[in-house]
């Protein structure tokens, strides 16, 4: 089974423009969305779009917090969401426009009996199981959150982190399967502004990630496996926007790879869901994926 952990998740809200923002008037969209956002909730919703089932985690508070565990039993999603009761799920806005502009909101406070709750969800997972631990942290009181989750996994279950560069850096001692940062994220996560990229995706390797999906935007991808650099390069396209790109492609990684395909088909698929997602603006369907 796949397991997906929000730390904390968002309702999402998109509003797309047809000139720039102006300070001096009103600005009415010409189109607005409201949906279901995080990191993690965006990996099961496209996966959920391949016929792959998995559960979600996380933290949740408040009516904005309902609102996400109603829309993902709706779609049929199992789900593990603890409520903190501390503040509210957080509201993000998206402003897209000839440039996209986010605001994100902060989010509830997460203590330590909630990180037990979820604890204890999380060491009832088996080995083979894959847990995929992805977006930004919760307010925090008293407690180290990753440290926390990252030590509660048990033994035999592929860890997948894509998280902030430094963040990244606390999870290397686990032997991540697999870490998927940007290329900003990975200049965060080795400490340097210019990049050797061959010799510190080696470094990286022999500090614990097995396996490193690296996001290179409109340049595409490319996957080190402690041996070799395996590239793809992104399908030009009309941009909608680019946002959860990144999760749609490393659900299309993890949804490859679990059916036993190859590196490169792996790579070139999740490629091609990422740039589909960004011109289509939703999540594409498995038959909408060209290979």
């Amino acid at each position: 089974m796949i397991y997906t952990l929000t730390l904390n998740p968002a309702i999402d809200n998109y509003i797309y423009l047809d000139r720039p923002l102006s300070e001096k008037s009103i600005n009415t969209p010409k189109e607005e969305n409201i949906k279901i956002g995080g990191k993690g909730i965006n990996l099961s919703l496209q996966l959920k779009n391949f016929g792959t089932d998995t559960v979600a985690l996380g933290f949740v508070s408040g009516r904005m917090g309902e609102c996400i565990t109603s829309f993902l039993k709706n779609k049929g999603i199992e789900h593990f969401f603890v409520n903190t009761h501390k503040g509210e799920t957080r509201i993000n806005t998206k402003i897209i426009g000839k440039s996209e502009i986010q605001i994100n909101g902060r989010g509830p406070m997460v203590d330590e009996r909630d990180t037990e709750e979820l604890k204890y969800k999380i060491k009832t997972l088996k080995a083979g199981d894959i847990a995929v631990v992805s977006g930004s942290c919760p307010k925090c009181e008293g407690v180290d959150i990753l440290e926390e989750i990252f030590s509660s996994v048990p033994k035999g279950v592929k860890l997948i982190a894509d998280l902030k560069g430094a963040e990244l850096k606390n999870v290397l001692k686990y032997k991540p399967f697999l870490i998927k940062p940007n290329i900003e994220e990975f200049k965060a996560l080795v400490g340097k502004e210019s990049l050797n990229l061959e010799e510190e995706l080696k470094e990286t390797n022999k500090k614990g990630a097995e396996n490193i999906l690296l996001s290179l935007g409109e340049k595409g991808a490319l996957f080190y496996d402690g041996e070799n650099i395996h590239r793809e390069e992104a399908i030009p396209v009309n941009v909608k926007n680019t946002i959860g790109c990144g999760d749609s492609m490393l659900a299309a990684f993890i949804y490859a790879y679990e059916k036993g395909f190859g590196v490169d088909y792996c790579l070139s698929f999740a490629v091609k869901t990422g740039s589909l997602k960004a011109q289509k603006g939703e999540f594409p369907l498995l038959e909408e994926v060209d290979v």
